[in-house]
């Protein structure tokens, strides 16, 4: 029974790790599901101020970056690596970060590759559909500045600054904000899947554990009170023996050696 116990024990501890592992990996899933969602974000917003910024200076770079941010998202142009650390900022003075670049990928395929659900993607399609329309107007504002046209420049400001523009804004940031809840709600439920699985299994862990401690006291105490009687009759037998009582009882019993010791007498 004591190695059944063993047995259960190495099990209890191999599952407990296992899902100890399974909830490191559901809280890696959780952060890389994050990055990816506030990418989602953070590229609305970086291109509502390279826009703001091109239509103000007329300055070609803004422009070019605005593009370049939709071709990454788009997957049409490499990534760089580590994305989600600052990046644009360093762009905008100049500075290209030297973290190389990753392969081309469109951010809706490393979406799915993380395991978006399709309540997730409904909303992402949602705010890339008003993302689009947001686009059409930030590129309207920026055509308009091409021209050279003072009148045209101004109003391509009033344009990307009015009040139909934040509202664009928030109709986007909208199910951007409800794709992030659908986000945490999939990753915090994995989580806690994952905890609620490693308490049981580190429960059972310590119940096995204290079950066989008890078990393993309790065949060492039984051995030792049969060992102490088997010595004590070895004791009594020699005792009468010495004192020329031959015609006592002897019982062998005990551990083999002692229950050989007393046929042996």
């Amino acid at each position: 029974f004591n190695c059944l116990c063993v047995a259960l024990l190495g099990a209890a501890f191999m599952y407990q790790s296992r899902v100890s592992s399974d909830l490191d990996a559901a809280y890696e899933t959780r952060y890389a599901s994050y990055l990816l969602a506030d990418e989602m974000r953070q590229s609305s917003d970086d291109l509502t101020r390279l826009a703001r910024t091109y239509v103000v200076s007329g300055e070609r770079k803004w422009k070019d970056q605005y593009q370049e941010v939709l071709d990454i998202r788009a997957g049409k142009l490499p990534r760089p690596a580590q994305y989600h650390k600052v990046y644009w900022d360093f762009r905008a003075a100049d500075i290209r970060p030297a973290r190389g670049e990753e392969p081309a990928m469109a951010l809706t395929e490393l979406m799915k590759r993380a395991g978006f659900t399709t309540e997730e993607f409904a909303k992402l399609a949602e705010a890339e559909r008003n993302s689009n329309d947001l686009v059409r107007t930030e590129t309207l504002a920026m055509n308009a500045v091409d021209g050279g046209n003072p009148a045209d420049r101004a109003n391509a400001q009033a344009l990307m600054h009015d009040e139909n523009y934040h509202k664009f804004k928030a109709r986007i940031m909208e199910p951007v904000n409800e794709f992030f809840d659908a986000v945490d709600r999939r990753t915090q439920g994995s989580i806690e899947a994952a905890e609620n699985k490693k308490t049981f299994w580190y429960t059972l862990l310590v119940a096995i554990a204290l079950t066989t401690v008890f078990l393993l006291v309790t065949s060492l105490w039984l051995a030792y009170r049969q060992l102490s009687r088997s010595l004590s009759e070895a004791v009594r037998v020699s005792g009468a023996i010495a004192a020329g009582r031959l015609n006592i009882q002897v019982t062998p019993s005990g551990p083999r050696e002692v229950a050989s010791l007393l046929g042996a007498i």
